[in-house]
């Protein structure tokens, strides 16, 4: 009877907690591990885990959401090819210059069902990635581009005016761009974090108000809150026909563990 009374305490108190594990679980993005190990983003997810440090090979990066968004190491100009790095879990990806890692529409890793994942249109949605900037000179560094003639969302690092009282030169905003937002989503504070050229985790949500046309962008730096930003933006729009993703464009420095999902987490480290 004890035995039977105590299996049903014990039912009852991991049936309680098991829900509330697994919320958890998909709400907080820890970056003690690679992303996946907190959830599994159902937009792209690119480990790049694919090579060997020093090479370019292989060319396909896999996109571990199993969406079939496969990116490709691609140069640009004259830029060299991107190559495989130590990254902070396993390899990353070195990129200089327009050399970067994307997948197009109909090109040769092209295995994507459903390329409206991508567009994120008016919903909430969560993106991460891990840089370490190499170059403090470039005035703008694209960390994620999912759009066609600038129609969609970026997440890049604008640099702050030499004449900014507040920098020294080497101070960078956080920016993402949404639909025809531009600059209105900037953080308000610029940050001089990746002019040491170690790895930083930058993270960003974007939540749809109840207001047509305005958005809150959250940023989260190495997963601490880094600044929250409301403001207004036509929903992307963009044509079925011209889809791009891109990690690194115009970027000097290691990228790893790039992902983009539906909904509002949060981070931690």
């Amino acid at each position: 009877m004890k035995t039977l009374a105590l299996s049903l305490v014990a039912t009852a108190v991991l049936g309680n907690l098991s829900p509330l594990f697994s919320e958890d679980a998909a709400s907080v993005i820890n970056l003690n591990k690679p992303v996946s190990e907190s959830l599994k983003p159902d937009g792209f997810y690119w480990s790049f885990d694919d090579g060997l440090i020093g090479e370019s090979e292989p060319k396909m990066i896999e996109d571990h959401s199993g969406n079939g968004f496969a990116g490709q190491v691609a140069r640009g100009s004259a830029s060299a090819l991107p190559t495989y790095t130590e990254g902070v879990f396993g390899t990353g990806i070195f990129v200089e210059g327009f050399a970067d890692v994307s997948w197009r529409k109909g090109t040769q890793y092209d295995n994507a069902q459903d390329p409206d994942r991508l567009t994120m249109k008016g919903q909430p949605f969560t993106g991460g990635v891990w840089y370490k900037m190499d170059n403090l000179k470039p005035v703008n560094h694209i960390l994620i581009r999912r759009d066609e003639n600038a129609v969609g969302w970026r997440l890049q690092l604008m640099k702050a005016e030499e004449s900014d009282p507040d920098t020294d030169g080497s101070a960078w905003f956080l920016n993402l761009e949404y639909g025809d937002s531009r600059i209105r989503s900037r953080s308000q504070a610029p940050t001089s974090t990746f002019a040491d050229k170690k790895w930083h985790h930058v993270g960003f949500s974007v939540t749809p108000e109840d207001e047509e046309g305005r958005f809150t962008v959250e940023y989260w730096l190495d997963g601490q809150p880094f600044d929250t930003v409301t403001f207004t933006a036509k929903i992307p729009n963009p044509d079925p026909e011209k889809r791009f993703l891109s990690v690194g464009t115009g970027t000097w420095g290691s990228l790893d563990d790039a992902f983009v999902t539906t909904g509002t987490h949060t981070f931690k480290k």
